[in-house]
Formats: structure tokens, sequence, C-alpha cells
């Protein structure tokens, strides 16, 4: 869908440091977080000798990961150069959307310490950025604890030590379920900054719930542009500002969803919610516009009602698109397909329940 396309686009990017050997499991906790498989499906440029850059088209992220680590100590010293001559430049910008804005740095809990070019490493990082100790491969709670009592010895300048499960694992009959993923997306979003809060939450696939956070707060602001669109002065005037308004809005939630939605689903489930809510508002749409054309108290009455109305409505359509993108994205971060004749049936049977709420609680009105 285009408005959603370009809704993608015109946010700031969130650029993430992702520092670690090779073999830590970087790319597992990459993928775990992210949506799409960055690391498969992205596109790898290097950036310097030791650093890639990985983006993917329609996700506003970028990932820098750093190579070479576990090699002899001239290319460890030449790594963090690279590293931190990266840094510099993209602060000496002035740009904000090219800095980078958080560091992931990742060692294995196997590791009963860090090495000491890793501790020179984390010092100097944590002086320029706010960084995260992720403990990869968390799998045994004993060997976790004692590395994480021994890092906190080292008093380093860190933002957090997260232990991190990134996708199940099994021990004999037993399987480990996924681990600390949200505790990395939740303190990863405490530190970045606003503007690029919306990248992240787009591109991140551990907390959908965070993303109808999101879409909630956006949407309040249509909800108030409707209402006011019932206002306007010239009668049935208000009609195609508000089908464009709320137009705007599905866009924009289908954006920060992140979801695969095609024009064609969007359209299908758009023309299915018609009958639920159109009866509603042409009844009550035509009497406010008749309204309108009784000059003075009349117009004032008109755009009460269609106020209202309009608001109610855009109200029940945001939170039932909403939830239903609960719904896909959950399905589709599984690997799952919804049917399309599912997703309207849900919509439609949501959109009837948030009108029935809505008309009691009348959310718009606070």
């Amino acid at each position: 869908m285009q408005k959603t396309e370009e809704e993608v686009k015109s946010m700031a990017p969130v650029n993430i440091l992702v520092a670690g050997k090779t073999g830590v499991g970087k790319s597992t906790l990459i993928n775990a977080v992210f949506r799409e498989n960055l690391t498969q499906t992205g596109i790898g440029k290097p950036v310097t000798k030791h650093l890639e850059r990985i983006t993917k088209e329609g996700i506003p992220l970028v990932l820098f990961d750093t190579k070479g680590f576990e090699l002899n100590e001239q290319v460890q010293k030449e790594v963090r150069k690279e590293v931190l001559e990266e840094i510099q430049r993209a602060r000496a910008t002035g740009d904000r959307s090219k800095e980078i804005h958080a560091v992931w740095y990742c060692i294995s809990s196997a590791s009963h310490r860090l090495e000491s070019f890793e501790e020179g490493f984390l010092r100097e990082l944590s002086e320029k950025l706010p960084v995260i100790l992720v403990l990869t491969q968390s799998i045994l709670e004993e060997e976790t604890s004692m590395l994480m009592d021994y890092i906190c010895s080292l008093k380093l300048k860190l933002e957090q030590v997260i232990p991190v499960v990134a996708k199940p694992y099994r021990i004999g009959s037993q399987e480990l379920p996924v681990t600390g993923l949200k505790a990395l997306v939740h303190e990863t979003l405490r530190l970045l900054p606003e503007e690029v809060e919306p990248a992240f939450i787009n591109a991140q696939k551990v907390d959908v719930m965070k993303k109808a956070e999101l879409a909630r707060k956006w949407s309040r602001g249509f909800i108030t542009e409707t209402f006011m669109v019932g206002f306007t002065p010239i009668p049935f005037a208000d009609a195609p500002i508000l089908a464009s308004s709320q137009v705007a809005m599905i866009a924009k939630i289908t954006s920060i969803f992140g979801v695969s939605m095609n024009k064609a689903l969007v359209t299908s489930i758009v023309s299915s919610v018609t009958g639920v809510s159109g009866a509603v508002y042409t009844g009550r749409a035509l009497v406010s516009n008749l309204l309108k054309m009784i000059p003075g108290a009349g117009t004032v009455v008109g755009g009460i009602i269609s106020g209202s109305t309009a608001a109610l409505i855009t109200t029940a359509l945001a939170y039932a698109y909403i939830n239903l993108m609960v719904l896909v994205a959950t399905a589709e971060y599984k690997n799952a397909t919804m049917k399309q004749s599912e997703i309207i049936d849900f919509m439609q049977k949501e959109l009837k329940k948030q009108m029935k709420i809505i008309k009691k609680e009348k959310p718009y009105e606070k």
C-alpha cells in the first residue's frame, strides 16, 4: 500500500551497533528481535574492513556488525579503531538520524570472563554511546550468574546486562524457552532518542503490544481531526475529508506494525466494514448535514452531531484495526498465515464490538 510505504520511508531510521566475536550468536539474536530475518535477507555492505552495514528495504533500521574479533591482537586493534572512527564520523555529520544510537555488545554466557581487549573496548564504547551487554546463549543459570557477578565487579559503565536465550534450546527431554528478548527491547527503547522510537518499534517483532500502544497514541490525533471535520460549515463537505483522514490513519497504523499487508487485502478489509459502520454514519450524517443548511444554531447542532459521529466511527475503526494488526502480526512473526476470510470476519466482528464500547465510553469527548 503506497501510503503505508511512504509512512515507513518517512521514519527516521534507528541505528544499532551489534559488536562481539563470531560465534557468540549475534545473527541468531538479530533475527530473533527484528522482523524478516535480517542477517539472511538483508543487504550487508562493508563500511570498513571489519565493519558491515546491514539494511533491508521497508525496515527503518541500520545494523552495524563487527567482524574479526576472534582473530589476533592486531586485528582486534583495527576493529576497535574502525568502530570508534565510524561513531565519530556519523556524529560529525550533525544528522542525528545517521548517528549510531545504541550498542549491543554480545558475549556468550559460556565464557567465564571478558578478555582484556573486550573489557577495554567496552570502556571506550560506553564513554561515547549507551551500551547494553547482552549475554547470549544464557542456557545454564549458574554459569550466567557467575559471569554477571564478574562483570559487575569490573564496574563498567554499562546501561544494563541482559541474559538472553534467543531461540528455544533443547536439553534432553526438556526445552528451554526464549528469554530476555523483551527486556532487551524495552531497555533499548528506553535509551533511544524520541525521534527514532517509531522506527525501532516498527522493526522489532518481540513485543507486538508496543506497536499497539504506539498505534493507539497516533490514532488519537486522527480521531481529534475527524471530530473537527464534523464542524465543517459546508453541507456534505466533510465526507471526502473524513474518508481521506481515515485512509491516512489506516496507513499509519499498518506502518507502525510493519506487517506485509498488500493493497488488495486492505481494500477488502475497508470494503467489508462499510456495512457495519456505514448505516450508523449515513443516517446521522444525513440529519447533521441537513441541519448545516440552516443558518445559525442549526450549523452548530449539525456540527456537534456529525463531529461526534465521525469521531465515534473513526475511534471504532482505529481500535478494531489495531486489534486486527495485533492478530496478523503475531501470526506473521510465528511464520503462520491468516486467510483473507478470517481477517475480514475478525474485522467485522471487532468493529461492531468497538462501536458498542465506544458509544458507552465516548473517549473522543474526553
